[in-house]
């Protein structure tokens, strides 16, 4: 009887290992570079680099695959991705999603043409501006934020960041709401000449979110755990070099 449940006990270890070993992740992104790109089909960029080193930390598999954001948004909410990256935080994503540590330190702000004297420092400048925006997207609900205060600036909505940022270099609108890092990321593949940055209007922190319909918490503690380790033992620093980038500071972020 007690080797029965010896050898009851050992199956059961050896089940649990297997499908430890076993787990995979699907997590979808969008064309969102520096952060996130295809290259050589493969989704690259620091985002994709970081998680490929937390995955490998933990001993699992993970998928990353390229979507439209609408695409990888409905994926995560119907079942089909475990999680998307990269995100910024708020009340309805919280819903239905786990977030990560946070990965990255961004800035929102206003891109104008060189001809604009405008140096932004207060919202209440952007009076009169016709400002072009990406969106549904938690960018286009920051600037309705700044609208309710700012009610004579006028918001063009776009389904990519590119259009918005071409229509201003046609002079179809006045400015760009934008990721400031995003923002030039596009000035230079599109060789959008005469478009510079007016200046910040806040701070945001991007994070991975993983599906609470499929991710249990203590999956999401694991790979926070993980990723928490690679940063304090210099890891995630080096991946950022690679890209010319720079760690945020998590004693800095709320996290």
């Amino acid at each position: 009887m007690r080797i029965k449940i010896v050898l009851l006990s050992l199956l059961a270890i050896f089940i649990m290992a297997l499908n430890c070993q076993s787990k995979e992740l699907i997590l979808d992104t969008q064309d969102f570079a520096p952060y996130t790109y295809l290259e050589n089909g493969q989704v690259s960029g620091p985002a994709a680099s970081i998680i490929k080193q937390v995955c490998a930390e933990m001993n699992i598999k993970c998928e990353l695959r390229l979507q439209s954001w609408t695409r990888a948004q409905y994926n995560v909410r119907n079942g089909k991705a475990n999680g998307l990256f990269v995100l910024a935080k708020n009340k309805e994503r919280e819903e239905w999603l786990y977030f990560s540590a946070p990965i990255f330190l961004a800035e929102y702000g206003i891109f104008v043409r060189e001809n604009d004297t405008l140096k932004l420092t207060d919202i209440s400048q952007l009076k009169g501006y016709m400002i072009g925006v990406y969106g549904p997207s938690n960018t286009s609900r920051q600037l309705e934020l700044i609208h309710e205060k700012v009610p004579e600036m006028t918001i063009d909505m776009r389904p990519d960041d590119i259009a918005g940022f071409k229509k201003l270099y046609h002079g179809r609108n006045d400015a760009i709401f934008s990721n400031k890092d995003v923002g030039w990321m596009i000035v230079k593949n599109h060789k959008l000449k005469g478009i510079r940055y007016a200046g910040a209007y806040k701070k945001t922190l991007y994070y991975i979110g993983f599906s609470k319909k499929l991710i249990d918490e203590e999956t999401v503690k694991s790979f926070n755990a993980n990723y928490i380790k690679l940063y304090k033992n210099g890891t995630i620093k080096t991946i950022l070099h690679t890209y010319d980038m720079s760690p945020l500071d998590l004693n800095e972020s709320n996290f």
